[in-house]
């Protein structure tokens, strides 16, 4: 009899079908080495951990290693940006050239013109000049005018960039009282560039273009430098309204 006939026969007989569970070699083997790889991955695992926890350990128990590093990084980040003091000071230097002109007892000018100023931009400057002096009603022929030529600095290096300023203000005062005992003049004209704010204090300079010098012997008038009009045409109006004192005590001398 068939083994499933046995148990049908069996089960409506009502007879409970025992069956005994064995395990077999096989089974039994494969169980172990499914337990065997279990436990040897998770030993593999443990062991990663180990690592991990090593690694991050060995980082964070030296402060100082990671405060140096962000250090090292910012120095050199900032030492990219850093600027030469003696760069500073080379930029930063005052420098510049001056023309006098004695044209009469009446008037005397000083043009501040560019150090590297070429031939023919200076025999426009003159043109200009002559063409200015004439409209303040005075005669004056270009080769009869004589030139002293005044440069800053005197000296490299004479003085620090601190004093640099005051040092060229008292030159520059000095020579203009010099040429006023010299060669003696009621009105001193400036076409001023550079030498605009050794003049005039930059904060009257709008209210200050014109005024009485202290040893009360001249007045002093500042206007825009004749290389700045040949460039901007449009400065010769307001150098013309600048000069208008000038040309009524002209007139009236």
């Amino acid at each position: 009899m068939k083994e499933t006939k046995r148990k049908a026969y069996l089960a409506a007989m009502g007879i409970d079908i025992y069956c005994p569970r064995k395990f077999s070699p096989e089974l039994k083997g494969s169980s172990f080495n499914n337990s065997e790889k279990t436990k040897s991955k998770e030993n593999n695992l443990g062991l990663v951990a180990a690592s991990v926890e090593s690694q991050s350990s060995n980082y964070t128990s030296d402060p100082e290693a990671k405060t140096k590093k962000h250090k090292v990084s910012r120095e050199k980040k900032h030492s990219s940006k850093v600027i030469e003091p003696e760069a500073i000071s080379h930029e930063n230097e005052l420098s510049f050239s001056i023309n006098f002109y004695h044209i009469n007892e009446s008037l005397a000018v000083i043009d501040d013109f560019p150090i590297q100023q070429s031939a023919t931009a200076k025999a426009q400057s003159l043109n200009l000049l002559i063409n200015i002096v004439k409209a303040l009603d005075i005669d004056v022929d270009l080769r009869e005018l004589r030139e002293e030529k005044l440069t800053w600095p005197l000296a490299e290096g004479l003085t620090s960039l601190k004093d640099e300023i005051s040092a060229a203000r008292m030159m520059m005062l000095g020579f203009i009282e010099r040429k006023s005992e010299q060669k003696a003049f009621k009105n001193l004209l400036v076409f001023a560039g550079v030498i605009e704010g050794l003049l005039v204090s930059p904060e009257k300079i709008a209210d200050n273009r014109d005024y009485l010098h202290h040893s009360n012997n001249f007045y002093v008038t500042v206007t825009h430098s004749l290389q700045s009009m040949l460039s901007l045409p449009e400065l010769k109006k307001d150098v013309w309204n600048q000069v208008q004192p000038l040309k009524e005590r002209i007139k009236v001398s």
